[in-house]
Protein backbone atom coordinates (compact mmCIF):
# COMPACT_ATOMS: atom_id res chain seq x y z
CA UNK A 1 0.00 0.00 0.00
CA UNK A 2 2.89 2.61 0.66
CA UNK A 3 4.50 2.13 -2.25
CA UNK A 4 1.34 3.48 -3.87
CA UNK A 5 1.85 6.40 -1.71
CA UNK A 6 5.60 7.20 -1.32
CA UNK A 7 6.35 8.29 -4.40
CA UNK A 8 3.71 11.40 -4.10
CA UNK A 9 3.59 12.09 -0.08
CA UNK A 10 6.51 11.43 2.38
CA UNK A 11 6.38 8.82 4.91
CA UNK A 12 7.34 10.27 8.40
CA UNK A 13 7.30 8.72 11.60
CA UNK A 14 6.30 11.55 14.27
CA UNK A 15 3.41 13.53 14.17
CA UNK A 16 3.99 17.18 12.43
CA UNK A 17 1.58 20.13 10.93
CA UNK A 18 -0.02 18.70 8.01
CA UNK A 19 0.45 15.18 8.57
CA UNK A 20 -2.08 12.26 8.37
CA UNK A 21 -1.85 9.12 10.74
CA UNK A 22 -3.28 6.42 8.94
CA UNK A 23 -4.46 3.45 10.86
CA UNK A 24 -5.60 0.28 9.32
CA UNK A 25 -7.06 -3.08 10.31
CA UNK A 26 -7.54 -6.54 8.49
CA UNK A 27 -10.23 -7.57 9.09
CA UNK A 28 -10.97 -10.63 7.20
CA UNK A 29 -9.01 -12.22 4.91
CA UNK A 30 -10.07 -15.32 2.53
CA UNK A 31 -7.86 -17.14 -0.05
CA UNK A 32 -9.02 -18.42 -3.17
CA UNK A 33 -10.62 -21.78 -3.60
CA UNK A 34 -11.54 -21.47 -6.89
CA UNK A 35 -12.85 -19.12 -9.78
CA UNK A 36 -12.46 -15.61 -7.66
CA UNK A 37 -14.01 -16.84 -4.55
CA UNK A 38 -11.24 -14.44 -2.09
CA UNK A 39 -11.90 -11.94 -0.58
CA UNK A 40 -10.46 -9.09 1.64
CA UNK A 41 -11.45 -6.70 4.46
CA UNK A 42 -9.97 -3.39 5.53
CA UNK A 43 -11.25 -1.47 8.42
CA UNK A 44 -9.18 2.59 8.38
CA UNK A 45 -9.42 5.69 9.73
CA UNK A 46 -7.30 9.13 8.79
CA UNK A 47 -6.32 11.26 11.65
CA UNK A 48 -4.76 14.75 12.44
CA UNK A 49 -1.56 13.19 14.03
CA UNK A 50 -0.55 16.22 15.98
CA UNK A 51 -4.27 16.28 17.62
CA UNK A 52 -5.45 12.76 17.05
CA UNK A 53 -8.87 14.26 15.26
CA UNK A 54 -10.57 11.61 13.39
CA UNK A 55 -10.59 13.20 9.90
CA UNK A 56 -12.13 9.96 8.11
CA UNK A 57 -13.23 6.57 8.72
CA UNK A 58 -14.33 3.26 5.99
CA UNK A 59 -14.93 -0.24 6.12
CA UNK A 60 -14.41 -1.68 2.63
CA UNK A 61 -14.64 -5.27 1.20
CA UNK A 62 -13.55 -6.38 -1.73
CA UNK A 63 -14.88 -9.89 -2.74
CA UNK A 64 -12.50 -11.26 -5.83
CA UNK A 65 -15.52 -12.33 -8.22
CA UNK A 66 -16.63 -8.70 -7.55
CA UNK A 67 -13.27 -7.25 -8.46
CA UNK A 68 -12.36 -8.75 -11.43
CA UNK A 69 -9.41 -10.87 -9.86
CA UNK A 70 -9.81 -14.26 -11.56
CA UNK A 71 -7.55 -16.75 -9.11
CA UNK A 72 -4.74 -17.37 -10.36
CA UNK A 73 -3.17 -17.65 -7.33
CA UNK A 74 -4.13 -18.48 -3.66
CA UNK A 75 -4.08 -14.90 -2.59
CA UNK A 76 -5.06 -12.78 -5.68
CA UNK A 77 -8.12 -11.90 -4.90
CA UNK A 78 -6.90 -10.11 -1.39
CA UNK A 79 -3.81 -8.11 -3.54
CA UNK A 80 -6.22 -6.88 -5.63
CA UNK A 81 -7.91 -5.62 -3.08
CA UNK A 82 -4.90 -4.03 -1.89
CA UNK A 83 -4.61 -2.56 -5.05
CA UNK A 84 -7.88 -0.76 -5.49
CA UNK A 85 -7.54 0.29 -1.55
CA UNK A 86 -4.19 1.98 -2.30
CA UNK A 87 -5.53 3.45 -5.31
CA UNK A 88 -8.47 4.94 -3.51
CA UNK A 89 -6.26 5.94 -0.60
CA UNK A 90 -3.84 8.34 -2.86
CA UNK A 91 -7.11 9.53 -4.49
CA UNK A 92 -8.62 10.69 -1.46
CA UNK A 93 -5.17 11.96 -0.04
CA UNK A 94 -5.28 13.70 -3.55
CA UNK A 95 -8.10 15.04 -2.40
CA UNK A 96 -7.50 16.91 1.09
CA UNK A 97 -3.98 18.26 -0.56
CA UNK A 98 -6.37 19.82 -3.33
CA UNK A 99 -8.41 21.58 -0.52
CA UNK A 100 -5.58 22.60 0.84
CA UNK A 101 -4.37 24.75 -1.79
CA UNK A 102 -7.64 26.13 -2.66
CA UNK A 103 -8.01 27.77 0.75
CA UNK A 104 -4.38 28.83 1.02
CA UNK A 105 -5.26 30.70 -2.17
Amino acid sequence: MFETIDPYYNIVQRPADYVLRLRIALTDLTPDEGEGEGSASLEAELLDARTGEKLAAFISTIDGSKGGWRAQRKWLAVEGAFIEWSNALLEFMDSFHEDAEIEGA
